[in-house]
């Protein structure tokens, strides 16, 4: 038997998303780095792919690495809210009007005027 709630699993659900968002991003750099290196390998100067292929397939690997990451980010973060209790939601939200005022506390506020100089 399970013994894990459904709030508990989407907040596993959430920080596995967030985690492979981090792993997608650091991934995609690499391949740019790698990419590089490899075309570059054996050439000498000048040689290998032409600079233009080249930059254009290392923006788009870049381009696809940061369009995951903020997918993958996006939807860690509303797992994330969706699974936080009810009731830590609301004790965050809580309206000014129903927070403790100084005068429900028993202290109370005492204006006194201050007297003319003479």
């Amino acid at each position: 038997m399970n013994n894990m709630n459904p709030l508990s699993r989407m907040r596993l659900a959430s920080r596995l998303c967030i985690a492979g968002a981090w792993a997608t991003l650091v991934l995609g750099f690499i391949l740019v780095v790698l990419f590089y290196v490899l075309s570059n390998i054996g050439n000498g100067q000048g040689g290998g792919a032409a600079l233009g292929i080249l930059i254009f397939v290392e923006l788009i690997i870049a381009m696809l690495a940061i369009f995951f990451f903020l997918v993958l980010y996006g939807i860690g973060a509303l797992l994330n809210y969706m699974g936080a209790s009810k009731s830590t939601l609301e004790e965050r939200a809580t309206p000014a009007r129903k927070r403790n005022l100084p005068e429900e506390d028993g202290t109370q506020l005492e204006i006194t005027p201050i007297q003319k100089m003479q």
